[in-house]
């Protein structure tokens, strides 16, 4: 299951999200440096942050906050760092399933008031590079609507599947027709659900 963190921020009752800038290529996976570099899933495209849960997550919302820390280098699994940033007293997770009855991906929203300033903290920790993974360029806020007009294609096909990562492409090839399937899938795409979602 893939679990993603959306911080978003409410001002006379317009609604803004932290939306991030993927990589295209990394150096730094699990904290570990890597020998070649890495192709990221949706290199250059603005993404909500988050993962796979991993077997020693507790929960989605634990493995949202772990994936979040390791792209950003903030750690809301830690009170200190929510209170830091204005965290109001709610955290929500909603799981969402594509096509079947079991949820096939979780997303954590949490309402911030500093999100001038959290942003400033975490394109700072990626300037400087203490994250665990070097996933994100940049993060940045933006309205829902421009959020998803900024999304590339969708990450899930008409058959529940993810499309290949770019670095399998030349083991790989995705004829037209799948392509165009995954082009025209807008209803199923993880980040747009997950935008059209917000509490």
């Amino acid at each position: 299951m893939q679990s993603y963190l959306l911080p978003y921020h409410v001002a006379s009752g317009e609604k803004i999200v932290m939306m991030g800038l993927k990589n295209i290529i990394g150096y730094k996976a699990k904290g570990k440096t890597q020998t070649n570099p890495i192709v990221w899933n949706n290199a250059g495209q603005w993404v909500i942050s988050g993962g796979g849960k991993d077997a020693t997550d507790s929960n989605e919302q634990v493995a949202a906050m772990r994936e979040f820390f390791e792209e950003t280098g903030v750690d809301f699994r830690l009170r200190t760092q929510l209170e830091y940033y204005g965290f109001h007293s709610t955290i929500i997770t909603k799981l969402f399933p594509l096509r079947s009855s079991s949820p096939d991906f979780s997303v954590t929203y949490i309402l911030f008031e500093d999100w001038e300033g959290m942003a400033q903290d975490i394109n700072n920790n990626i300037a400087a590079g203490r994250f665990t993974d070097d996933e994100l360029h940049e993060v940045t806020w933006m309205r829902p609507d421009a959020a998803k007009r900024s999304l590339g294609s969708p990450q899930v096909s008409t058959n529940g599947w993810m499309r290949p990562p770019i670095h399998d492409a030349q083991s790989k090839l995705t004829d037209a027709d799948n392509i165009l399937k995954i082009q025209m899938n807008k209803p199923w795409d993880w980040f747009e659900v997950a935008i059209d979602n917000l509490p």
